[in-house]
């Protein structure tokens, strides 16, 4: 049956064939509640993410080289890469912090990080970012992770002063 902007019929085979035009929603309904839906105008957009230094020491300058998301439903997909420069009288801060593009579930998520900072002999190292929906529904903590000694690596505590403190971050959560 045609429809405005797209079609539905049936081919040759027996399978379903959906037109849905551009920028049309394509969805899924059982009894009535949406299960799946496909955005056909779906895209990475950019975003702002505001950054902060949790402990001591103060973030003095960020500069973002990207930071961009796509929505596919209720799955935000997410990668952000910035530098920073910490400073204070005593920088030896836990965690660098930014904000997600659309506020979380109520649920942890933890996504994949590397971590350069120039003051350690490993110049790019894991490192652990998670947000934790209890603190805020969008704030997302960067933690350095690193051993020298090339055993299992520990958890890093401080983000010392200086300059080109970069992290990388990507992943996907779930949306309300």
């Amino acid at each position: 049956t045609g429809v405005a902007d797209g079609y539905i019929k049936e081919d040759t085979i027996d399978n379903l064939l959906f037109n849905i035009g551009t920028g049309k929603k394509f969805s899924f309904l059982i009894d009535g509640t949406e299960k799946f839906f496909f955005d056909a105008t779906a895209s990475w957009d950019s975003w702002t993410p505001t950054w902060d230094l949790i402990g001591a020491g103060t973030l003095s300058s960020t500069s973002v080289s990207f930071a961009r998301y796509m929505r596919i439903g209720n799955t935000v997909f997410f990668k952000v890469d910035a530098t920073h420069t910490v400073s204070g009288s005593d920088a030896n801060s836990t965690a660098i912090t930014f904000t997600l593009p659309v506020n979380t579930t109520a649920t942890a998520h933890v996504f994949t990080c590397l971590v350069k900072d120039p003051t350690i002999d490993i110049v790019l190292v894991p490192g652990f970012a998670w947000h934790a929906h209890a603190t805020a529904a969008n704030l997302v903590y960067v933690y350095k992770v690193f051993s020298g000694t090339g055993e299992v690596p520990v958890y890093e505590e401080p983000w010392s002063n200086g300059t080109a403190r970069e992290v990388w971050v990507q992943g996907f959560y779930e949306v309300v």
